[in-house]
């Protein structure tokens, strides 16, 4: 029976994996990644492996041949089924990328799932087109975002807003947040709050909200700590 149970929890982590990869891009008929999944676009990466407990999951960029392809497949049938924080077969996937074209960037990092529960938190405000005044001076990178990534939440101090959580990718069944403290209000649970008011929100209009980041950002783990989020998954792109 445990074993029953720790399987299908897994299952279901990856079931929710498999919601972040798809929300993160648009993907053509044939599954592959044509865009980056927000209204500002963005460059995409040519290869994004998501790895869970029970499972692994690929993306390709569009254009990238099949052979090339064909070649990360082979590997990705041999990489086990892990949480590990890097891919055991991580070198082979550079060397056949790098082989293709130059690589320009790699990303890799925790994917966490929130809490079932969560406390209701009332000490934060939605940003809209009304109040988005709120986000100056401290927050004024988001201001371009405020008519396109809803839920908006922040947290106000000093009559402003200094931390703010917002979907940053969405789709039908997944939310990605993104989240950001002005360096001088950080250490005082905005970000937690915020996170928090965003995931109610994001479940409210019957998404699951998906918290991700890179193992290089430790503010962003330790938000995720103290939230009491469990890791279901592990990222790996390259662009």
């Amino acid at each position: 029976m445990a074993e029953d149970n720790a399987r299908r929890a897994a299952e279901l982590e990856l079931d929710l994996l498999k919601r972040h990869l798809d929300g993160l891009y648009l993907w053509d008929s044939r599954q592959r990644i044509v865009a980056i999944n927000q209204f500002d676009g963005g460059r995409m990466p040519r290869f994004h492996l998501a790895r869970g407990r029970c499972g692994k999951l690929a993306g390709f960029r569009a254009d990238l041949p099949d052979d090339l392809i064909g070649a990360l497949n082979t590997l990705i049938d041999q990489e086990p089924e892990s949480l590990a924080r890097l891919p055991e077969k991580r070198s082979e996937y550079l060397a056949l990328l790098a082989a293709d074209e130059p690589i320009a960037e790699i990303w890799e990092g925790p994917v966490y799932a929130l809490p079932e529960r969560l406390p209701d938190v009332t000490d934060v405000v939605d940003i809209n087109a009304a109040n988005q005044r709120l986000l100056q001076p401290k927050m004024a990178d988001w201001l371009p975002d405020v008519a396109h990534r809803r839920p908006f939440v922040a947290a106000i101090e000093d009559g402003q807003a200094v931390a703010v959580c917002a979907s940053v990718r969405i789709s039908a069944l997944s939310h990605e947040a993104g989240v950001e403290t002005a360096p001088d209000y950080r250490r005082r649970g905005h970000a937690a709050r915020v996170v928090t008011a965003w995931a109610r929100q994001v479940r409210a209009l019957g998404a699951e909200p998906v918290y991700s980041t890179s193992f290089e950002n430790a503010a962003s783990q330790r938000v995720a700590a103290s939230l009491g989020m469990r890791l279901i998954g592990v990222d790996f792109h390259v662009r």
